[in-house]
């Protein structure tokens, strides 16, 4: 049998875990054996299962769903970065650059500060622009540049945060990217970075190797 995720909720399976996101709270839900009651998810929000038991809690708790949202978008979750920009050599920033990240940074006073989960994701939603299969040099340039000025930045430590200020200031230099989300059970943790193709901007591949997405915008 099939049922659907609602529109607030993502599903990741992650060995023998399930680990649900539910996107208007912001919080996580790990349930340690659940992973081969459900199985995978595909684009278009179904999710095939086995465990009708199952299946009808978490249809009552809202996460699932035994028709489909009416208005969720096709769900793509990309491959996990094989590359990173460690190895490109870093120059002083560029004046078109600093503006971008000065005008993003600016931005977060209204954009992201105070605001919900549900609400900071609305607010990174695409404009209809695709990443693209592999950074251009001005992507790197610009990430790159945030890299070097990341010892100024507040709130450096926040991924949350860094992803939703480089995403934005690369969208102002007309560069989409991928905001992957993903999960580590064992401890739990929880971590979001930028990428294009298989390459992350903000991260090194091998620190996100070792995450499960679970959502990408």
């Amino acid at each position: 049998m099939a049922w659907y995720l609602t529109e607030q909720t993502r599903l990741a399976i992650r060995q023998d875990d399930l680990v649900l996101l539910d996107l208007v709270q912001g919080t996580y839900a790990c349930l340690s054996g659940a992973g081969a009651a459900l199985g995978r998810v595909t684009e278009a929000a179904e999710v095939c299962g086995s465990d009708p038991d199952l299946a009808a809690i978490l249809i009552d708790a809202g996460a699932l769903s035994d028709a489909p949202p009416p208005s969720l978008k096709k769900l793509v979750l990309p491959s996990l970065p094989r590359r990173d920009l460690t190895a490109v050599p870093r120059s002083p920033p560029q004046p078109p650059d600093l503006a971008a990240l000065a005008r993003a940074w600016a931005a977060m006073a209204h954009r992201y500060r105070g605001r919900s989960f549900a609400a900071i994701l609305a607010a990174a939603q695409d404009d209809g622009r695709e990443p693209a299969a592999t950074p251009s040099a001005r992507a790197q340039a610009l990430a790159n540049a945030f890299q070097v000025l990341r010892p100024w930045i507040p709130f450096q430590g926040l991924c949350l945060y860094r992803s939703f200020l480089l995403r934005d200031a690369l969208r102002r230099r007309g560069e989409a990217a991928w905001w992957v989300f993903g999960v580590q059970t064992w401890p739990f943790e929880a971590h979001c970075w930028l990428q294009i193709g298989d390459v992350v901007l903000d991260d090194a591949a091998e620190r996100v190797a070792a995450y499960t997405p679970i959502l990408a915008v």
